[in-house]
Formats: C-alpha cells, sequence, structure tokens
C-alpha cells in the first residue's frame, strides 16, 4: 500500500502553490472547493484563482473569505476570447508559471473538487518528484475522445491518456517547455494555436492535462515520478470530483458532509 509523510511536513523544500481557474457559472462550485482548501490544505505556498475579468468582483470577495494567513488566495484575471472560453480557461492552466510566478510547483485544483482530508506537498512527491498517473488509452473508455487531439497538439501518436485523476502537479518548467515545443512544432504563438482549436467542452478540440502529461512522457519523463496505473496501484489523493456540467446541488449534500467533519 502507498503511504505518506504526515500531511504537515512538505517532503521537498521547494515551494508548491494551488491554482485553480474558474469563473462565475461554478460560482456554487468553488466556495465548496476553497472552503476544502482553507480547512484541509497545509504547506502549500499559497492559492492564485483565475477567472474572467468579467466575474473578478465575485471571486474577490470569495477570496477574502477563505484566505488564512499563512494560506493567502490571490486572485487573477485574464479576457477570454469570445467562443471559445473553454478553451481559453484550458490555455490559463499552461500558463501556471505565470500565474504563480513564486511558485516551483502548482497543484491543479478544478472547482468540482474538494479535498476530503489533511493534504500537504508531500502527499503528491516521492524522492522530490510529482506523481504523474498514466494508463493506456482504451476504446471503449470515454476518454479516448483525447486521444486524437493530443496527438495533434504534440505532433506525435499518445497511447497512453495522463488526465488519469485530480490532482495534477507539474514543475513550472513543465508550462514554459510545453508552450516552446507547440510553438516550435505549429509556427505560431501557444495562445492562438489552442484558441484556433474548435469550440467548448464536450466539443472542444484540446485537452490542457493530457496534452501537458504526453508531453512530460515524450520530452521530460525524469523530472516525475511516473506511475502506470494499468500495473501499479494509484497513490491516494484525499480529494473527490463532482461533475461541474451537472450542477452543484446533486454534490453539495455529500460534500457538506466532508467539510462540516
Amino acid at each position: 500500500m502507498w503511504s505518506s509523510l504526515p500531511c504537515h511536513l512538505p517532503s521537498t523544500k521547494m515551494r508548491t502553490d494551488i491554482l485553480l481557474v474558474t469563473y462565475r457559472k461554478d460560482y456554487d462550485w468553488a466556495v465548496l472547493c476553497l472552503r476544502s482548501i482553507e480547512k484541509f490544505a497545509f504547506g502549500f505556498g499559497g492559492v492564485t484563482l483565475a477567472c474572467p475579468v468579467d466575474d473578478e468582483a465575485i471571486f474577490v470577495a470569495l477570496a477574502a473569505k477563505h484566505s488564512r494567513s499563512d494560506l493567502p488566495i490571490l486572485v487573477r484575471s485574464y479576457i477570454p476570447k469570445k467562443g471559445y472560453e473553454f478553451n481559453h480557461h484550458q490555455v490559463m492552466k499552461c500558463y501556471s508559471d505565470v500565474l504563480c510566478p513564486k511558485a516551483d510547483y502548482v497543484l491543479h485544483i478544478d472547482s468540482d473538487c474538494i479535498f476530503t482530508d489533511l493534504v500537504a506537498p508531500n502527499d503528491y512527491f516521492k524522492d522530490e518528484k510529482p506523481y504523474l498517473l498514466m494508463r493506456m488509452y482504451q476504446h471503449s473508455e470515454p476518454w479516448y475522445i483525447w486521444r486524437k487531439p493530443t496527438s495533434l497538439a504534440l505532433g506525435v501518436a499518445c497511447n497512453y491518456e495522463t488526465m488519469v485523476r485530480h490532482p495534477a502537479v507539474h514543475p513550472v518548467a513543465t508550462y514554459r517547455d510545453l508552450r516552446g515545443y507547440m510553438e516550435t512544432l505549429h509556427g505560431i504563438p501557444f495562445s492562438e494555436w489552442v484558441l484556433k482549436q474548435s469550440g467548448n467542452y464536450p466539443a472542444c478540440h484540446f485537452s490542457e492535462f493530457n496534452t501537458l502529461g504526453s508531453y512530460v512522457l515524450i520530452a521530460c519523463a525524469e523530472r516525475y515520478e511516473v506511475i502506470d496505473t494499468d500495473k501499479v496501484e494509484q497513490p491516494p489523493s484525499n480529494l473527490v470530483q463532482g461533475w461541474s456540467w451537472g450542477g452543484a446541488d446533486k454534490a453539495k449534500q455529500d460534500y457538506e458532509k466532508i467539510l462540516s467533519r
């Protein structure tokens, strides 16, 4: 079985920040997510919440409510491209090094996720390397839809899905390197290429976590503790994920039970 150090002791001396990219429609989810961070997350450098500029005021107020003195929440905004809001949301995650300029590593959490118990950076590292989980794409799985767009983004056949579970953790160099790789491959700026891809979820033709993870496998796997979950048990994460497209009401009762413990 997997084990970890006591969660108040980070396993790395480097700084790990939490990044949440969200928007007004997921506000109710974000409330639950930030409550879980406030209650359970320790040893992180800070939290950055990125949102569209029109939503900034409501998230600034929310951040003030859930910031701790040892875990401040910084809100940063951007102007999304009309008609490509979901792709732009994904673009922002690929600029985590810019959004979290003091971080050495970035832990991603989505609005529909909450921590369920005490967590610290060490829970997502082994021997000073962040976990990267992968599994072989299977035709019968819904995640197979990301194989073709990820292969297109990286210019190579991608046989492994790397959006296996939340949270994902990456060193900041990975974001810079991925953008540079894709700009060289496609001959245009990274953001421009992603925003040229079709539409919004579920019709979008880009997957940020699969693209990041598959890039790691082909270019810099030595930075990570890579786990093939078809062969090896997953390390625990103390996190559960809902489904934001289904609305927060369905999960709120269960989440409230966890957050009230």
